[in-house]
């Protein structure tokens, strides 16, 4: 693993990471659409994780894909 790279991340931080309100990771993570764990008291997600749904949901905006034309 490389020294500073982060192995969770709390649910501000996926927040902040990919420009979503923090209650959006929340709602994410009830509905299952992104996977956590409980690290004592905290929410964590894994940036693999993250990465994934990310991936998953990405369209390219203005074609039949995104629901236009």
């Amino acid at each position: 693993m490389v020294p500073n790279e982060k192995i969770a991340l709390d649910i501000e931080s996926a927040a902040k990471a990919i420009s979503v309100s923090p209650w959006t990771i929340r709602k994410w993570i009830s509905q299952g659409k992104l996977p956590a764990t409980r690290l004592g008291r905290r929410v964590c997600v894994t940036p693999e994780a993250l990465q994934a749904l990310v991936e998953k949901g990405t369209r390219t905006v203005g074609t039949k894909e995104a629901g236009r034309g």
